[in-house]
């Protein structure tokens, strides 16, 4: 059978509809990834967040970004090694301290926005957050873009990994997202993305908007809070889903032979690098 894990970036839009946002999100995902202090969130909220998660058996994990909060992170930063290396593990750090208060373990780390897409790339700048998450919360599981080089050096250094794909953005042949700037990046219709999310799991490749297909590992499924139709789109997967007889569930810490949080095993996810499959 199989299984997939749905999560989604909360604690980013701010005040009462932000909140209420988040509480409507938290039922249909199985991940959450938390805004820690970066590009959006403080403690108090990292808490409430932690807090629906522990309610919802929802993984709780760390969404830490440049420090750009007039940007909201989607802006690429020239900074020195020391002074982004001590941002994020105060963002960790942040995230560990609302985990411990309500008793849950910090699943998870995700990078965000700009981080997340350089660091797919940039061997530097992915040593630099293997390294700060391994200091910080080495029980946790790196996120990242499907066989990125990110994921590659976190498994080679003994970090757990997940690779991700999205249901609401749309690929290019190099494998990337298509930045937001494009008229095509963000899928907005619930048929669409449920469909196409389905083709995903099913063939474990993804349609580039040029037409080819790549090769993909979809271990974990994003859908963006701050997509305007978030909530209708995970809504459509989840139906799909359960109609095709794909599992929704929570994942344990990927490639290292561990169960899940709901017993099964998944094995271990090796370096994966993008091919063109368009012949699939």
């Amino acid at each position: 059978m199989i299984t997939v894990d749905l999560n989604c970036d909360l604690g980013e839009v701010e005040g009462k509809a932000g909140e209420l946002l988040d509480a409507r999100l938290m039922p249909l995902i199985t991940s959450a990834n938390v805004a820690c202090g970066g590009h959006a969130g403080d403690l108090f909220r990292l808490i409430r967040t932690a807090e629906l998660c522990r309610l919802h058996n929802v993984g709780f994990g760390a969404h830490p970004s440049w420090p750009d909060r007039e940007g909201f992170g989607r802006r690429d930063m020239d900074l020195p090694a020391g002074e982004l290396r001590a941002s994020l593990r105060q963002q960790l750090q942040l995230a560990l301290q609302a985990a411990n208060a309500v008793g849950l373990p910090l699943a998870h780390v995700k990078p965000h926005g700009a981080l997340y897409n350089s660091a797919a790339s940039s061997p530097a700048l992915s040593d630099l957050l293997i390294e700060v998450i391994g200091e910080t919360v080495p029980g946790a599981v790196v996120m990242g873009l499907s066989g990125c080089c990110l994921l590659s050096r976190a498994a080679a250094a003994g970090l757990a990994v997940c690779h991700e794909v999205f249901a609401d953005r749309q690929y290019s042949q190099t494998g990337t997202l298509l930045p937001r700037s494009h008229p095509e990046a963000v899928i907005h219709c619930a048929d669409t993305a449920s469909a196409r999310l389905l083709s995903i799991l099913r063939t474990r490749t993804v349609l580039t908007v040029e037409g080819g297909r790549l090769a993909v590992q979809p271990e974990t499924v994003c859908v963006h809070s701050d997509t305007s139709e978030a909530v209708m789109l995970l809504e459509a997967i989840h139906r799909t889903l359960n109609e095709a007889g794909i599992l929704i569930r929570r994942r344990g810490p990927i490639g290292t032979g561990m169960p899940d949080a709901l017993g099964g095993e998944h094995n271990a996810a090796g370096d994966q690098k993008w091919q063109d499959s368009s012949g699939l």
